[in-house]
């Protein structure tokens, strides 16, 4: 018969680090074993107050602790810095392109470009704008003029102008900054109010009957032939009397080219080329978790909030504005 034999161990004995020894535990387990001290039998176990890393959960912090001054918004909160990413300087002419490299600019992978189409000056683009625009000028003395197409190579630097514009525009919301050149000489002043886009798809018609009026009723009705849209809810956006600006975009039933931008006429494209609306369309089959056509076909609207135009018109260089107009 095989006898057994137990062994019985001792009580672990408390861990008791000097003061100036580094410990090999990290984090609040480490920080704990370098405050723990022994005080006769009982071994009492004190901890030390504790320094812990903004962001870590409250229960772990001193009781004297106090956020740091960005946290309450004092005068010493630091703005963001820059992306790191875009570290290169733009440059025309640039034609629009499948993937970005060297002169191509492309609106579909525009986050693998390291450029920031940002910083484009204003006045590199009046000047391609109008240089590429005075070739089509259309004569008013005849019916069928015969300068109403561009030349092939023309046609590729005005698709990679308004490409690079989008991809500025793209730049600009998803960094959520930008900067606008001061007209006086001075550095460019830096924009941070940039709100991100959202999107909803609105599946059946609400019952009006149930809700409550916010106001009277339609004061007065403009039609205006000689302005764009965007012009009239920027003008909208200044004034306190209206809190929220509607804009109602019609697109056909099954037309693809209704999500993507359309970089061959820069009327058609002007809500995506001076809006945030480009990187919402881009990002709506995330937000919806659907193709935004097949909702559209079966009757569905789709609401996008927080839509801010960030531009001027284009044929005048396509400036950043100073205030985003929400």
């Amino acid at each position: 018969q095989a006898r057994v034999r137990l062994r019985q161990h001792p009580p672990p004995r408390p861990v008791v680090r000097a003061p100036g020894r580094p410990s090999k535990h990290r984090g609040a387990l480490g920080d704990s074993l370098r405050g723990m001290k022994a005080e006769g039998e009982g071994q009492a176990v004190v901890e030390a107050a504790l320094c812990r890393k903004e962001g870590q959960m409250s229960m772990s912090k001193a009781d004297d602790y106090e956020p740091p001054p960005s946290k309450l918004g004092g005068a010493t909160t630091k703005l963001p810095r820059p992306c790191r990413r875009l570290y290169r300087s733009p440059g025309l002419p640039v034609t629009a392109g499948a993937e970005p490299a060297g002169s191509v600019v492309s609106v579909q992978h525009w986050r693998a470009d390291t450029r920031d189409w940002r910083r484009l000056s204003v006045g590199d683009v009046q000047r391609t704008f109008a240089e590429l625009e005075a070739a089509v000028q259309i004569p008013r003395n005849r019916v069928y003029p015969q300068n109403l197409r561009r030349s092939p190579e023309d046609v590729r630097h005005f698709e990679g102008l308004m490409a690079a514009v989008a991809v500025g525009t793209l730049q600009a919301s998803s960094e959520s900054c930008y900067w606008v050149e001061s007209a006086d000489g001075r550095p460019p002043v830096e924009c941070r109010d940039v709100r991100a886009p959202m999107s909803r798809a609105i599946l059946e018609a609400p019952d009006l009957a149930k809700l409550e009026s916010r106001c009277e009723g339609l004061g007065t009705m403009t039609v205006c032939s000689d302005r764009s849209p965007l012009e009239i809810c920027r003008e909208l956006a200044t004034e306190r009397t209206f809190p929220r600006i509607g804009l109602v975009r019609f697109v056909p039933v099954g037309d693809v080219r209704s999500t993507d931008l359309c970089v061959g006429d820069f009327r058609e494209g002007n809500l995506l080329l001076r809006t945030t609306y480009l990187e919402a369309l881009q990002e709506m089959p995330r937000h919806l978790h659907a193709e935004p056509t097949r909702l559209l076909e079966s009757g569905a609207v789709i609401y996008t909030s927080d839509v801010s135009i960030l531009r001027g018109p284009v044929e005048e260089g396509a400036a950043l504005l100073a205030r985003p107009a929400p």
